[in-house]
């Protein structure tokens, strides 16, 4: 799948790279966010690890802890990788805020294997990206969920539903100290869209999770509108 980058956003993106030139994210070599070398290179990303989100204990299947449980809305999270990679890391930065389609389509190429058909389980999934607020959007271009959220349409054959709005502005929590990146901080910065039909079982997506403050807040408005079960995937995990 394409990046549907704006146009505004490509040209800055030309300017940007005529007056900062690319290093390999794995070898350090200049042309590009990653060389030919490394780019054909078999060795695999690190994968994600299955633990529960609150206390990263060892989860068998991303379930959060009976000790968590009860902290959270979201019922479980799984990640493709781990944000601690390198080379993903680059990637996902190069795509998100550099509108680079190749890093797009090599995250795709490399995570699209982990998607199997029994990594989630046997219910009625309905796909929701975790939004970006319509500022940030409109800056980027592109939502980067909404591009995640049809890559995991594509494996699954799940339906894809737009069921929230982000409402608040927050920024971005990349930008927050770890103990502002907390269960329970971002509440309050989702809706509902009006008039959409609430599926029973709900998986968000979003590139990136941390905390899970975020994913979190969006799945905290899916339950108080009656989703029954929300869990997330992302295509990073990093920590928190």
């Amino acid at each position: 799948m394409e990046s549907r980058q704006g146009p505004m956003a490509v040209v800055f993106s030309w300017i940007r790279n005529a007056l900062f030139p690319r290093f390999c994210a794995s070898c350090g070599e200049e042309g590009d966010w990653l060389c030919p070398s490394c780019g054909l290179s078999d060795a695999e990303i690190e994968p994600g690890e299955t633990v529960c989100l609150g206390c990263a204990t060892v989860s068998r299947d991303g379930s959060l802890c009976q000790s968590c449980y009860h902290h959270f809305f979201l019922d479980g999270c799984l990640s493709g990788s781990s944000y601690h990679d390198a080379r993903l890391r680059e990637a996902i930065r190069q795509w998100k805020y550099e509108g680079n389609g190749e890093a797009w389509k090599w995250i795709q190429a490399r995570l699209a294997p982990r998607i199997v058909p029994g990594l989630f389980r046997k219910v009625a999934w309905s796909v929701c990206p975790v939004p970006l607020h319509a500022a940030r959007r409109r800056e980027r271009g592109f939502d980067q969920a909404e591009e995640v959220a049809h890559f995991v349409v594509e494996q699954t054959g799940f339906p894809f539903v737009s069921l929230l709005d982000r409402s608040v502005w927050t920024d971005p929590q990349a930008q927050r100290s770890a103990e502002d990146r907390r269960a329970g901080d971002l509440d309050g910065a989702f809706s509902l869209v009006p008039g959409v039909s609430v599926p029973s079982a709900v998986l968000l997506c979003d590139d990136v999770v941390t905390s899970g403050a975020t994913l979190d807040a969006a799945a905290k408005a899916l339950k108080e509108a009656g989703v029954e079960t929300v869990w997330a995937w992302t295509l990073a995990r990093g920590g928190s």
